[in-house]
């Protein structure tokens, strides 16, 4: 869409990736005037994107299977295929990630060889890649922890200055359609102030140390987190995503610590911030409205 005076975007569902997401929504306000993005979604798109993932990327085991029965002779891949007697759909979707991954290789008439032995690793690391990129789709959308633009070019690599841009959906909660946002009760102020107090003792703590440590038997961890994202709004915490290595696998996590604002707050800081509810949208979608514009 080459249009310079686009005024809404409107995603109703859960798009594959920050990435794509960042591309859509850009294509607002070209002009430079004012435009909004609105994103509406459910954890039932993650599932579907699950999905699709799942018939993209088949089981590795389909792969090797295939890997196996070729041979250094080049042979049609219609008999290939019949001599494995695996389901068409699944056997085209391997086949073409062997060859791409050079587990085979195909002539000038389509007819496939055996390729090098090291095409798992790289399979299975995109694979893990790609599924990994609606997971983060789904908690940027998710987690009201900091400014939307700021998350956004920080996911990019780009810290720029890091100043808030003042206008999405957690830097003015007023402006958004689709969220209801309150104050503090009595009960959640006296846990945000020991989730401050916690942290000034010992920072860099993982959203479950904290709930654990404070809000056990009290809150569930969901609830808890809530309040995590509230303080991260009023500027009294930040978030950041840490990662380990498991069996291969990269898990990412969240480490939470305070700010210049978090050190210095006192009781009074606490009545600054601010828990959003979600409302319930049609088609049994949970919103979210992410406000943007170009200045």
């Amino acid at each position: 869409i080459d249009k310079a005076d686009i005024r809404t975007v409107i995603h109703t569902a859960l798009p594959g990736s920050v990435e794509g997401y960042y591309q859509e929504i850009g294509r607002a306000g070209r002009d430079g005037q004012p435009a909004r993005a609105i994103l509406l979604y459910s954890y039932v798109d993650l599932k579907l994107h699950e999905f699709f993932h799942r018939r993209d990327y088949p089981d590795p085991i389909h792969l090797a299977c295939i890997f196996q029965a070729l041979s250094a002779d080049s042979l049609p891949r219609a008999a290939l295929r019949d001599d494995l007697g695996m389901d068409p759909e699944v056997f085209d979707v391997a086949m073409e990630k062997l060859l791409v991954h050079g587990g085979a290789r195909r002539d000038g008439e389509g007819n496939v060889c055996r390729g090098g032995n090291g095409w798992r690793q790289p399979y299975e690391q995109q694979s893990a890649h790609k599924l990994r990129e609606s997971q983060q789709m789904l908690e940027f959308a998710d987690k009201a922890s900091g400014c939307r633009m700021v998350r956004l070019v920080r996911h990019f690599g780009d810290r720029d200055d890091d100043q808030p841009c003042g206008i999405c959906d957690v830097c003015a909660p007023q402006t958004t359609a689709a969220r209801r946002v309150r104050r503090l009760n009595a009960a959640e102020s006296r846990l945000a102030l020991q989730v401050l107090e916690t942290l000034n003792g010992r920072e860099g703590q993982t959203p479950r140390q904290l709930h654990e440590r404070l809000a056990a038997g009290q809150k569930d961890r969901r609830t808890f987190e809530r309040l995590l994202e509230g303080l991260a709004g009023a500027g009294l915490i930040e978030m950041r995503e840490d990662a380990f290595s498991r069996d291969g696998k990269i898990i990412a996590f969240w480490r939470v610590y305070l700010t210049e604002a978090g050190r210095k707050a006192g009781i009074g800081a606490v009545g600054t911030v601010r828990l959003t509810d979600v409302t319930t949208a049609p088609a049994r979608k949970r919103s979210r409205v992410l406000v943007r514009s170009r200045s």
